[in-house]
């Protein structure tokens, strides 16, 4: 997962104004307030997704198996999704970087396969049944969402910073 969105990652364009911008301060630590508090919120965001993901199915009847396929479902379509809105120009065309589209199909692939068919016993997980799936798409849309308004206050702290 993360050697696929590092590619996607490394491919994308840079900003049209990243050039215009001065340098950082050389004193400026490379883990700065900014790059905390956007990794923080983006874990925070993620774990909006899978924790109740698990929970809900775990308190639902769901096998300890299909409460762990949902949140890897969850998990990895959140990040998909999630990394998808934090680029730095989520409208950028596909052709203009098409790792990335790549990477996002492949990791929601995966998440399907591995949550969906008998494939997810391969790696110790059992099957979901297709009822689970609005609630999973729902988490993920929430977490998307909140990691959407929590983007922006963000981009504006780094711009200070």
């Amino acid at each position: 997962m993360d050697l696929g969105a590092s590619v996607a990652f490394v491919a994308e364009p840079a900003a049209p104004a990243a050039m215009h911008r001065p340098p950082r301060p050389p004193g400026t630590r490379f883990l700065d307030a900014s790059v905390l508090a956007a990794i923080a919120t983006t874990a925070a965001t993620l774990t909006l997704a899978v924790l109740p993901a698990y929970l809900i199915l775990a308190d639902s009847g769901a096998t300890t198996g299909q409460a762990r396929a949902a949140a890897a479902l969850a998990w990895l379509a959140a990040h998909a999704l999630i990394a998808w809105m934090l680029r730095t120009r989520p409208a950028l065309p596909w052709r203009a970087n098409p790792a990335f589209p790549a990477w996002a199909a492949a990791a929601l692939a995966a998440g399907i396969i591995f949550a969906l068919t008998p494939a997810s016993q391969l790696i110790g997980l059992q099957p979901l049944p297709l009822r689970w799936l609005p609630a999973i798409a729902g988490l993920v849309l929430l977490a998307t969402l909140a990691a959407r308004a929590a983007a922006s206050p963000m981009r504006l702290l780094a711009r200070r910073l």
